[in-house]
């Protein structure tokens, strides 16, 4: 098997042009490591098995764990109003403000916007700045009554750990899940990753195959929690999946979590309309349904990161993979989710794909336009299907917009499948969209554009 995962790997790595990438399988407790490439194409630094690399959102699974072990204390209840804890805490809807739980920040059902990437300063204040400055952010739906991924959410959680604590959420993070772990190539400070090997991000040219590296390198550490800040190996981050395959218990035998909070972490919450990341989401993790497989785990996307974390109790595996070329993580993922799981696991991910026969909708229902503070969605209608205008902003940087014209297939229950016609790349899996809620018109009321959620503006 290790041959087998070994030539794929490889291929994974050729298809895609990634700089360098990591691949990390844990099963049946034996953990197989795999590398490839250049961890700093300006320097020729080769990428290690103990390289660092940004792992982005799957940062979130981290958090979780670390506020289950307050809440395992009594310092933090998932179901008390978060407000308990942060007494100044404000949003744009001031009775949301009120009510939004810690459950429902950690399973994204609050409802809140994703919030920006804006700068909050690299000082131990930066967590409780960024959550301070979301006084103005947007509600897209009732707090637990939909899915809708927030960044924002997950700094909120992390800011009441650290207000219950009096701790910076490094240091909690530090105490309560690596330290307890025994990781030693998870880091999220940078006066921690000079003691490192550290991979910078890199961006392949399309038409050239030029490599260049990612300037700047990370986010601000006010957005910690979310994902902004954390580097890990995928030894480590498998390492974490671990965690849930062994009800709460490290490899050194200490026990980090307990049985019913490992339990609660990987009960769903919520249902998700969008099927190409999750079918449900937990108290953390994601929750995926590929043809009855039961899977667990995270994304992660940053400016010189992109990872997932795997985690399959039925198969007893935890998998990890980082690459630091976020740009061509479709092509990369692909290969891993379908070629090397099913030799793994004997499962794979299943494609989105049109119905073999044409589902009838009402475009009324969803022409006109969805705004969040991300971006805006402006659907009309054509023959057999719906047009999108997609302007979205580049999380590395604000100011600039990406705007994509795609034609939406549907799919049935306010789902539909992402065309790109031409520009669609075959080597890469594609990807839906959902609309959900009803005003007196019938219209929909909201959008999930990859994860994120958008109200309806006109």
């Amino acid at each position: 098997m290790q041959a087998r995962i070994q030539e794929l790997f490889a291929k994974a790595a050729q298809v895609s042009a990634v700089v360098g990438a990591q691949l990390s399988i844990i099963k049946d407790g034996r953990q197989l490591d795999f590398v490839h490439g250049l961890a700093n194409a300006e320097l020729g630094l080769p990428m290690m098995q103990d390289t660092v690399i940004q792992i982005g959102s799957a940062t979130k699974v981290f958090n979780a764990v670390m506020i289950m072990s307050l809440v395992e204390e009594s310092k933090l209840a998932l179901d008390t109003p978060v407000r308990k804890y942060i007494p100044q805490f404000q949003l744009a809807d001031a009775k949301a403000a009120g009510s939004i739980t810690l459950r429902q920040l950690l399973s994204m059902s609050a409802g809140i916007d994703n919030g920006d990437y804006a700068e909050y300063g690299s000082g131990e204040d930066a967590v409780a700045r960024r959550v301070t400055a979301l006084k103005t952010l947007p509600q897209h739906f009732p707090p637990g009554t939909h899915f809708g991924y927030s960044n924002a959410g997950t700094d909120i959680t992390g800011y009441a750990a650290e207000r219950v604590t009096g701790k910076v959420w490094d240091q909690l993070l530090k105490e309560r899940v690596i330290e307890p772990l025994g990781l030693r190539n998870v880091v999220s400070l940078d006066r921690d990753r000079m003691y490192q090997r550290v991979s910078v991000g890199h961006v392949v040219n399309a038409k050239t195959g030029s490599v260049s590296v990612v300037r700047p390198w990370g986010l601000s550490r006010g957005l910690a929690p979310a994902g902004g800040t954390l580097t890990a190996s995928a030894h480590d981050l498998a390492r974490l999946g671990k965690l849930f395959l062994d009800n709460g218990i490290a490899d050194s035998g200490r026990r980090v979590l307990s049985e019913d909070s490992i339990k609660a972490m990987m009960t769903p919450v919520v249902e998700v309309p969008v099927h190409y990341q999750a079918t449900s989401w937990c108290v953390g993790p994601c929750k995926m349904d590929w043809n009855g497989a039961q899977i667990w785990g995270h994304r992660g996307g940053n400016i010189s990161g992109a990872s997932f974390l795997y985690i399959l109790p039925e198969s007893n595996v935890a998998m990890a993979w980082i690459v630091n070329t976020p740009s061509v993580l479709g092509r990369f993922e692909k290969v891993v989710v379908q070629e090397i799981m099913e030799v793994v696991c004997g499962v794979s991910k299943p494609e989105i794909k049109p119905p073999t026969v044409a589902v009838d909708i009402d475009p009324e229902r969803y022409c006109g336009v969805y705004t969040s503070l991300g971006g805006q969605l402006q659907v009309e209608a054509m023959t057999g299907c719906l047009r999108l205008k997609r302007t979205t902003k580049d999380f590395s940087n604000e100011a600039v917009e990406i705007v994509e014209d795609l034609a939406l297939i549907p799919l049935g229950n306010d789902r539909f499948m992402i065309d790109r016609g031409a520009q669609t790349d075959p080597l890469g899996l594609a990807d839906d969209i959902a609309f959900f809620g009803a005003d007196c018109q019938g219209r929909a009321t909201n959008a999930t554009n990859f994860v994120f959620p958008y109200s309806r503006r006109t």
